[in-house]
């Protein structure tokens, strides 16, 4: 299953369709914004089972990573006292909570060329320190 399905297949992506007309907030704009978050997902995940490669002592960073972080920020999101299950965002907000999910361990991705860098960066710097040691 793709990123995309799983997460149009979250309750608390769901809200989504709850938020349209609240807050002056159209239904297309919310078709929008669903869209917009939907295409992120698209995007991070080639991306994220790849953290592992290069972080073998962290949990995965796979689809199941970031659903659980979703599950756990709406169990800690206020609800509406009228709608238990009704989240108190707007649309826009729930959009940058969605993005927050999937973009926030992207900066752990490291390509083969940036982790042959890294390994060329600790190794100079481990000589220079020899070499350094040696002459003092």
């Amino acid at each position: 299953m793709s990123y995309r399905e799983a997460i149009e297949k979250q309750k608390f992506f769901g809200q989504f369709d709850k938020l349209a007309d609240f807050e002056e907030i159209t239904k297309a704009e919310v078709q929008q914004l669903k869209g917009l978050v939907l295409d992120v997902a698209d995007v991070v995940e080639p991306f994220m089972d790849r953290i592992q490669l290069t972080f073998k002592q962290y949990t995965k960073h796979d689809l199941n990573h970031l659903l659980n972080i979703a599950d756990h920020i709406r169990d800690f999101l206020p609800r509406q006292k009228k709608k238990k299950t009704a989240i108190q965002l707007n649309a826009v907000e729930l959009a940058y909570l969605w993005l927050a999910i999937l973009l926030h361990d992207v900066g752990m991705f490291v390509c083969e060329a940036g982790e042959k860098q890294g390994r060329s960066r600790r190794s100079s710097t481990q000589r220079s320190t020899h070499r350094t040691a040696v002459i003092i």
